[in-house]
C-alpha cells in the first residue's frame, strides 16, 4: 500500500473510542483496518499468527511478539490466509503523561528514545515475561472486583514489564558494542548471590575505582548501578515469591537487604505493589 493513500484512509482513534476497554482489551482474528492513536497501545499476540503492519513494514507476529505503537504509528493488522491463521491479540493502552511516568522510571533518556525516529518498536517477551504479564492482565478481567487505586498499580506495573523487556531486547541487539566486562557484569547478575555485592566490590572486581565503575557503567546502560541493580533484584524476588514458598523476609534477605522496609520499598517503586499483595493477586494454587 503506498504511504499517500495509506495516509488518507487511515482513522486516528482518541480514547473517548475505546473508554469502554479503560486498560486493556483482548481480540481474536478481529480485521483491523489502517489507523492510528491519540495515546499509546500496546500489542501482544496471545495465539496464532497474523501480519503486524506498522508504517508500511510488515511485522511477522506470533505468540509472545510484542509491539510498542506511538500516536503517530499507523498500522493495521494483515490477516489474508496465506499470511495469517486464526489468532487471539491483547491490546494496552496508555495515556502519553502514563508512558512518560513509566519510562522516566526506568531512565531518563527512555522516553525520548522510543520516540526518536518512525521505526517499528517490536520485539519478543520471553517466556517468563510473557507469562508475566499476560497473568497481570486476568486482572482486568474481573476488574469490578478492585478499586481504581488497585487498577492503575496493575496497569502501571505491566507497563513497566513491557518496558523492560523492550530494554533488555535492546540489550541483547546491542551487546557487540558493550566492552566486554559490561557483557560479563550482565551475565553475572545472572546468579542471584552476586546480587548481594556491592558497588565497589562488583568496582574492584573489574579493575575500576567506584567512580569510574558508576560514571561508565551509566554511559552504556542509560541508568545508574544501583537503578540497575535494584531492577534486577525485584525481578528476581518476584520470581521467588509467585514459585516458591519463602516468607517474603527470607526473600529480603536472599537480596542482601539488612530488613524488609528498603526490599519492599523498592519492589513497590517496581511493580506498584508490596511484595504480599503481588503474591495474593498473581500467585496461581
Amino acid at each position: 500500500m503506498e504511504t499517500n493513500s495509506l495516509r488518507k484512509n487511515f482513522k486516528t482513534l482518541g480514547f473517548k473510542q475505546i473508554e469502554v476497554y479503560s486498560y486493556t482489551c483482548a481480540f481474536t482474528s478481529q480485521r483491523v483496518y489502517p489507523h492510528n492513536h491519540l495515546f499509546y497501545e500496546i500489542n501482544i499476540c496471545l495465539d496464532g499468527a497474523f501480519i503486524n503492519n506498522v508504517n508500511k513494514t510488515e511485522i511477522p507476529f506470533q505468540k509472545r511478539s510484542c509491539a510498542l505503537l506511538r500516536p503517530s504509528d499507523i498500522h493495521f493488522f494483515d490477516t489474508e490466509p496465506d499470511k495469517s491463521k486464526p489468532y487471539r491479540h491483547q491490546d494496552i493502552y496508555v495515556t502519553k503523561e502514563k508512558m512518560k511516568e513509566c519510562c522516566d522510571f526506568l531512565s531518563p533518556n527512555l522516553f525520548e528514545k522510543i520516540n526518536s525516529d518512525n521505526t517499528p518498536i517490536a520485539f519478543t517477551l520471553s517466556n517468563d515475561d510473557y507469562e508475566s504479564v499476560t497473568d497481570a492482565l486476568t486482572v482486568f478481567e474481573k476488574k469490578f472486583n478492585y478499586d481504581a487505586e488497585f487498577l492503575e498499580a496493575v496497569h502501571k506495573t505491566v507497563i513497566v514489564q513491557v518496558l523492560t523487556a523492550y530494554m533488555k531486547s535492546v540489550t541483547q541487539s546491542d551487546k557487540a558494542a558493550f566492552p566486554i566486562w559490561i557483557t560479563s557484569l550482565m551475565n553475572k547478575m545472572n546468579d542471584p548471590e552476586y546480587l548481594t555485592k556491592t558497588e565497589p566490590e562488583v568496582a574492584a572486581e573489574f579493575g575500576y575505582t567506584t567512580s569510574h565503575f558508576s560514571r561508565e557503567f551509566k554511559k552504556y546502560m542509560k541508568m545508574t548501578y544501583i537503578q540497575y541493580l535494584n531492577i534486577r533484584k525485584v525481578n528476581y524476588a518476584a520470581d521467588l515469591i509467585l514459585n516458591s514458598d519463602k516468607l517474603i523476609i527470607e526473600i529480603s534477605q536472599i537480596l542482601g537487604y539488612s530488613s524488609p522496609s528498603p526490599f519492599n520499598i523498592h519492589f513497590k517503586e517496581v511493580f506498584n505493589c508490596s511484595p504480599s499483595q503481588y503474591r495474593r493477586t498473581f500467585r496461581h494454587e
